[in-house]
């Protein structure tokens, strides 16, 4: 299932002259995990920097007669002491199995949507939720130390303000307030301070590059103050620049103070060393690591990018992303995927599907896409990517872009391997019953073709070409003085018998035949028709709002309005214009105006035009082409 089984750590012993050959290991970092089958983790060991055990956590889960019930954790029992540091979760008291108690006398309480309400040994006396599924407020008991909080959102859900209260949620200590783009990507942060002589309103954070964010600016400034900095200085130390890894992890802080340093002590500066700030290492699941994290100062970014809550559990041990709320200690959300339906194989509540050393899930919803990039043959996974328009915005011009979701025929290499899947545990091949993971290496040299429910992915323009073929007859027969009978008459019994009468022979015969003009009903074909494209096209402009317009069966506004216009204009007007329309925009590879995959026919017509004007200037196709007019 490519989960995070063990992680073993060694970093003080072992490397001499670049080959790494430790003689010992006393458990440093060391960290396992056993798992059920949905990915539930049901046991965790955690050693700290001298390999003392830090965790020995059994997680409980509601089961009966050892079978799981539910995907909730209700309770931990720690074999540790209490209190190693402050990763710790300490041991949570006797576990109460039955049903009927489960979700009352455990530590760990839930609503009935699966999302946490409270939490006993971080002093969570209740955690209000919106509908939503964002947090609204976080509520605590009598511990004095603890921060009742309240949030804000705007409009598309994105989080505007954090309030942190005393415990009983009277007494206003700070609120941030979060700037965003339009996209909703956090830019800049500003913090009204409450002290007890004053209050302060200051800018605190700005995002250096955007919401791109290479680092933060955090001069603070009181915006109630008169203004004390000339706009000509400069303050060293203000600005913060991160280094990430591959998994967004924050690793390394530093700011642009230099320190000049002379190396052989001749009075001149040889070199200049870089001021770090931070430093960050992480746990599998995104603790941080004694011995080799030094936080200097605050960093809002961590665990694949993630915002710190500390004043909910403590340092480093809340994060929230756009979708939910995350744990590192136990390597799980406190709410379910809202995304839970596309992964019925998994635990609702896991992150990155357990294997957090290969993908990511910095918004908390699921990990994402594959792409190729331009002129290569390799297929990556890369989380960001979440559509076409992604791909292209990341990795430029030609690069393709494959759904995690779907389904396709595959080759390695020249060798067919038949049906394979792409999804967030990686590619996986068909063994006749269902789909398994396996070891082939999705680096490789492989190429996709869709395979099952060619239908469902490329409806509109299937259905497209048919109704122009349907269209198409009935403005064909529209022009026909023909009529046709489709029983044998009353005198035979009226028995099922088609026939074609070119003289368009209106029936009334004593046989009792009747017969129905081809051009009445053509007309009749023609409505149908059009109302088939309408709807067609409405749905497709709903699928360029709901699924993007990189999606094969959506249609931009604009174009669905042309459409209806042309099929109007052929069965009031003009049918052999509403035929060259239609049979070019259902035909033509990407119709008129282009798709990802094809220029379409007005590209491919300017392309000509400008090609022939690079030779003949002032080229016009339609004057200066054999038979142009």
């Amino acid at each position: 299932m490519n989960r995070t089984l063990n992680i073993s750590r060694s970093y003080e012993s072992g490397l001499a002259s670049n080959v790494w050959n430790p003689s010992s290991y006393n458990n440093a970092y060391y960290n396992a995990f056993t798992y059920d089958a949905m990915g539930n983790i049901l046991s965790q060991k955690r050693h700290n920097r001298a390999g003392t055990m830090l965790e020995d956590m059994t997680y409980q889960y509601h089961k009966l007669n050892n079978k799981l019930q539910r995907n909730r954790l209700y309770h931990i029992n720690d074999a540790v002491s209490a209190s190693v540091d402050n990763t710790d979760i300490d041991d949570q008291g006797t576990f109460d199995p039955l049903s009927t108690n489960i979700n009352q006398n455990n530590n760990y309480k839930y609503d009935e949507e699966g999302r946490l309400v409270r939490d006993i040994a971080e002093d969570i006396a209740k955690i209000t939720w919106r509908v939503d599924g964002k947090v609204k407020e976080i509520q605590r008991g009598a511990d004095t130390s603890t921060r009742f909080i309240r949030f804000d959102y705007d409009a598309m859900g994105h989080r505007i303000a954090k309030h942190v209260y005393d415990n009983t949620g009277t007494i206003l200590k700070k609120s941030t307030y979060y700037i965003l783009d339009a996209q909703g990507n956090q830019i800049s942060m500003y913090e009204h301070e409450v002290q007890q002589e004053m209050a302060e309103f200051n800018i605190v954070e700005r995002n250096i590059f955007g919401s791109s964010r290479l680092g933060s600016r955090k001069d603070k400034i009181n915006l109630l103050a008169q203004p004390q900095d000339s706009i000509l200085g400069k303050r060293l130390g203000h600005k913060n620049y991160e280094f990430s890894n591959h998994l967004g992890n924050v690793l390394i802080v530093f700011t642009d103070v230099k320190t000049p340093l002379d190396t052989n002590s001749d009075g001149t500066v040889d070199v200049y060393r870089v001021c770090l700030q931070n430093i960050f290492d992480y746990s599998p699941f995104g603790v941080t690591l004694d011995g080799r994290t030094i936080e200097n100062d605050f960093y809002r970014r961590g665990f694949n990018g993630m915002e710190k809550d500390d004043e909910v559990k403590g340092s480093g041990n809340s994060y929230t992303t756009e979708f939910r709320q995350y744990d590192p200690r136990l390597g799980r959300f406190i709410i379910i995927d809202p995304l839970n339906k596309k992964f019925p194989m998994w635990t609702p509540y896991c992150i990155s599907n357990n294997n957090t050393t290969r993908f990511v899930d910095p918004k908390g919803d699921a990990p994402q896409d594959w792409i190729r990039r331009k002129n290569s043959n390799r297929w990556e996974y890369d989380s960001r990517v979440q559509s076409q328009k992604n791909a292209t915005d990341k990795y430029g011009e030609g690069t393709e872009y494959k759904n995690d979701d779907d389904t396709y025929h595959g080759f390695l290499g020249t060798k067919d391997i038949g049906a394979v899947k792409l999804n967030t545990g990686g590619l996986q091949t068909w063994d006749g019953g269902s789909y398994q993971n396996n070891d082939l290496n999705p680096n490789l040299s492989w190429n996709l073709e869709r395979l099952l429910n060619p239908f469902t992915q490329n409806w509109y323009n299937l259905t497209s070409k048919g109704n122009t073929v349907f269209g198409v007859g009935a403005a064909m027969m529209e022009w026909s003085s023909s009529s046709f009978r489709l029983t044998s008459g009353v005198a035979s019994g009226s028995s099922f018998s088609p026939k074609w009468y070119s003289s368009g022979w209106t029936g009334g015969s004593r046989a009792g035949i009747t017969t129905y003009n081809a051009g009445s009903v053509a007309i009749g074909l023609g409505r149908v028709s059009l109302g088939l494209g309408v709807g067609m096209d409405a749905i497709g402009v709903l699928n360029y709002y709901t699924e993007g317009a990189d999606s094969r069966n959506s249609v931009h506004p604009a174009k669905a309005i042309v459409n209806t216009g042309f099929g109007v204009l052929g069965l009031k007007w003009n049918p052999v214009a509403a035929i060259l329309y239609s049979g070019v925009d259902a035909f033509y590879p990407g119709g008129w105006t282009g798709d990802q995959h094809n220029e379409g026919a007005l590209r491919k017509l300017s392309g000509l035009t400008k090609s022939n004007q690079e030779i003949v200037p002032n080229f016009n196709l339609h004057r200066d082409m054999p038979g142009g007019y």
